[in-house]
């Protein structure tokens, strides 16, 4: 059974544009499904919808049993600029009303989690971007998400450094066995991570695709002749969905 079912959903701001239409996908139990389109094709309202920050004004959103617990990063980490990495990554659970000590040793642990050891006093100012958003990825996993939900968090940093966080991502959720809804308007980072990739028309945004990834695990995978090809695919795809909505 799917984890979540978006099925018929739509939606329209109060201003009258409407942003997505029919929007039917899935999300299964373990898996890194990203959401693949251009700019202004509804993706980030389409996770807002999921994260339960806007309700959709057409169709549904169901996820299976309770609701469960959700991570969220964002394209900005977002982090509090006073405050060090400590106090910010354990922000959810001092919000939660969690004791000091409790909050402190789970937020250790997920600064652990994501190579951040040694810089817990460290404030923002004091670090890279990729550590800044290393911070807001713990801070993610310190309420130990069963999924996690990501607004094209890398898009603003370097090649190098996305390139670095794109496979220390697959790897965390993997090890954790997370299901994660990741948008991006990169074919070659959906195709990299991806179990599943959603390709998104324009405004009004729909899936006009699914693709499936034949993937190899490892950072190998990108020099392989798979790679190429399913990015290939991927982009005739995303440029198909682009023409219909022209």
């Amino acid at each position: 059974m799917s984890l979540l079912r978006i099925e018929g959903v739509g939606h329209r701001f109060a201003s009258g544009t409407t942003a997505l239409a029919g929007v039917d996908l899935t999300l299964e139990p373990g898996e890194f499904l990203s959401i693949l389109g251009p700019s202004g094709c509804g993706k980030s309202t389409l996770l807002r919808l999921v994260m339960g920050l806007d309700r959709p004004t057409a169709g549904r959103i169901d996820w299976r049993g309770p609701r469960p617990r959700i991570g969220v990063v964002f394209q900005d980490p977002t982090l509090m600029p006073w405050a060090n990495v400590m106090d910010n990554v354990a922000l959810p659970l001092r919000l939660a009303g969690r004791g000091r000590a409790e909050r402190h040793a789970a937020a250790r642990e997920a600064i652990a989690l994501v190579g951040l050891d040694g810089f817990e006093a460290a404030v923002p100012r004091e670090l890279s971007g990729g550590m800044r958003m290393r911070a807001s990825i713990a801070r993610a996993f310190v309420g130990d998400p069963q999924v996690l939900l990501m607004d094209e968090p890398f898009a603003a940093l370097d090649e190098i450094t996305r390139l670095r966080l794109d496979d220390e991502l697959r790897a965390l959720c993997r090890r954790k066995n997370l299901a994660v809804i990741f948008v991006t308007h990169s074919v070659f980072e959906s195709v990299y991570l991806s179990d599943r990739i959603a390709v998104m028309s324009g405004r009004p945004g729909h899936v006009a695709d699914i693709r499936v990834i034949a993937r190899e695990e490892g950072a190998a995978f990108r020099a392989s002749p798979a790679y190429a090809r399913q990015c290939a695919e991927a982009s005739a795809s995303l440029a198909r969905a682009m023409e219909l909505s022209a």
